[in-house]
């Protein structure tokens, strides 16, 4: 008898076993080499997606040596597959290409994309001491552009779309030696394309005075990529938000990938942004707005969830699932895009956008929405102005001789030392 309770318990445990493995979703990412910004993204977007299914989506991230290999893998990878690229080079590799040309294969045509990623976006960063106020003020200066990168590339086009080709002085060096080189004088600037905030430009504009350089609408609309505003403070002693280019990148899977996989993947991708980027800034610049830079097809499944909160209409689309956009859906797209600069959350925003389909509903409750929206930033606001006040006091207090009477860490060192309660400042 006891062998039979033994057999039975040890069969109920391999099936509880057995069924919470089958339950698990399991992911390959492949984005970028592990030095990137853009394999951090992956490992944020791993611990993502863990927490926001309670273990029940598990993403294992690869090294990649770009974009093309991403897309090219494809053609050996399953429907547990995702990548990250470009929508342009996906185009590419369905239309046999640039780079694919006498590579194609039907496995390109099955590409399907799943959440925007943040966007390779372009930074032209000076010296403060170099002068250099314009594009214009470039000509006879040292500017890096590095080798063989995306941002190398687009770098040298954008001077010779400006007139400046031949005109700078380009420096023969890495772009991994840019801020020393920029610090110590050896250049004028460098440029670089990366999510924002880039972690090289933080470092430059912390330790040496520099401007990130504002392209006109002419300059945008000659290069012809995807205008992008970085919001102004990104950068220490940036001023004034600066307009500048981007290529947007997208996660893609393919068709072999089930819609219910797919749908889980993104709606977790959107409920985690706002923790994600309460750790790391640069997805405090993905919004919902942004599915209008996929060009190519959207998967089922991720357009389920889009019509599902009310930010895609069911209307719209072909029968493979690519968004058909007509003015009606792009000003939807406006109507979010403005809704996140003003801080509104997608709880509020979906809201905002149930009141303005159904116009005979008062006006009151879109108020309400604006009233609470408005507190929030003003309590915000509080928070950050006592968080000021310590900070000016310890730095005041310190009179910066040594470390042993450093007034800046005996208050970190005792909180007693403190004139406001952490919750006032909002730790």
């Amino acid at each position: 008898m006891k062998n039979i309770v033994k057999t039975l318990m040890l069969a109920s445990a391999l099936a509880v076993t057995s069924t919470s493995v089958f339950a698990q979703e399991r992911i390959t990412y492949k984005s970028a080499k592990t030095t990137s910004s853009y394999y951090q993204m992956g490992v944020q977007i791993s611990e993502a997606m863990r927490a926001g299914t309670d273990g029940g989506v598990v993403v294992t991230v690869e090294e990649s040596q770009g974009s093309v290999q991403n897309v090219m893998e494809v053609r050996a990878r399953g429907g547990d597959y995702v990548f990250t690229t470009p929508p342009a080079l996906v185009g590419l590799a369905q239309r046999g290409a640039a780079m694919f040309e006498g590579k194609g294969d039907p496995a390109f045509d099955e590409i399907r994309a799943l959440f925007p990623i943040p966007s390779l976006t372009m930074h032209f960063v000076v010296s403060d001491a170099s002068g250099i106020e314009t594009f214009d003020g470039m000509a006879g200066k040292t500017i890096l552009l590095g080798s063989g990168s995306f941002g190398a590339r687009e770098g040298e086009k954008y001077l010779g779309l400006f007139g400046l080709e031949g005109k700078v002085a380009i420096a023969d060096s890495e772009l991994s030696n840019a801020v020393a080189a920029l610090k110590n004088g050896q250049i004028d600037g460098f440029v670089t394309a990366g999510s924002y905030p880039a972690p090289n430009v933080i470092e430059a504009a912390a330790s040496t005075g520099v401007t990130v350089l504002s392209l006109s609408d002419d300059q945008i609309a000659q290069t012809k990529r995807t205008p992008l505003t970085i919001p102004k403070g990104t950068y220490a002693g940036q001023d004034e938000a600066i307009s500048t280019t981007s290529l947007p990148v997208v996660a893609y899977t393919t068709s072999a990938m089930s819609d219910d996989t797919a749908y889980l993947l993104a709606k977790t991708f959107w409920e985690q942004r706002d923790e994600m980027g309460s750790a790391a800034a640069w997805w405090n610049g993905i919004s919902p707005d942004m599915i209008s830079n996929i060009t190519t097809t959207i998967h089922p499944g991720a357009i389920r969830y889009y019509e599902e909160i009310g930010l895609l209409n069911e209307a719209g689309r072909t029968a493979g699932g690519q968004r058909r956009y007509f003015e009606k859906d792009l000003d939807r797209l406006a109507f979010i895009r403005h809704s996140r600069q003003l801080g509104f959350s997608l709880d509020s925003i979906r809201e905002l956008l149930d009141l303005s389909d159904n116009p005979s509903r008062s006006c009151a409750e879109a108020d309400s929405i604006a009233r609470r929206q408005l507190l929030q930033v003003e309590q915000r606001i509080k928070r950050l102005q006592a968080l000021k006040k310590e900070l000016k006091r310890m730095v005041a207090e310190c009179d910066g001789e040594s470390v042993a009477e450093c007034k800046v860490l005996e208050v970190l060192r005792d909180h007693s030392e403190c004139l406001t309660a952490h919750n006032e400042i909002g730790a």
